[in-house]
């Protein structure tokens, strides 16, 4: 299957210290390929809550947290937070338009957050089909 002139990659990507050494290695968490910038925007975000809420439930809509079990002081830095914020931040239309250009106009886009003893990576990158010497 080749790349057509409208196809993205999504790509979502966990990297963090093996335990006990200092090495480093990527875990992919999902990936996606659709013909549509809008779908791939859509994924991303679904993808940053996705992960947010695995690693830690929204304690504002979570049912089972009470609010004795709120902390007061959040760890820094709080990933979940951070990909809950960006997820929010992407559905607003001037940040839509601008990510929709710029995948659209063939530069990847990326956002990058960190969390304790852990980095998360949430890309979509434009896939060109080579274009055949006429």
């Amino acid at each position: 299957m080749t790349a057509g002139p409208g196809d993205y990659w999504c790509q979502a990507l966990a990297v963090g210290l093996v335990y006990g050494t200092d090495r480093e290695v990527p875990y992919v968490l999902g990936t996606c390929r659709t013909e549509s910038s809008d779908f791939a925007l859509r994924w991303l975000r679904v993808a940053a809550l996705h992960i947010a809420e695995r690693l830690d439930p929204d304690p504002a809509r979570s049912t089972w947290v009470r609010g004795t079990m709120r902390l007061v002081s959040v760890p820094v830095p709080d990933g979940p937070a951070e990909l809950r914020v960006w997820a929010e931040e992407i559905k607003e239309p001037g940040a839509q338009r601008a990510a929709r250009a710029r995948i659209e106009g063939g530069e990847p886009l990326s956002v990058v957050v960190p969390d304790i003893g852990c980095r998360y990576t949430l890309s979509v990158w434009p896939l060109r089909a080579p274009v055949s010497p006429n």
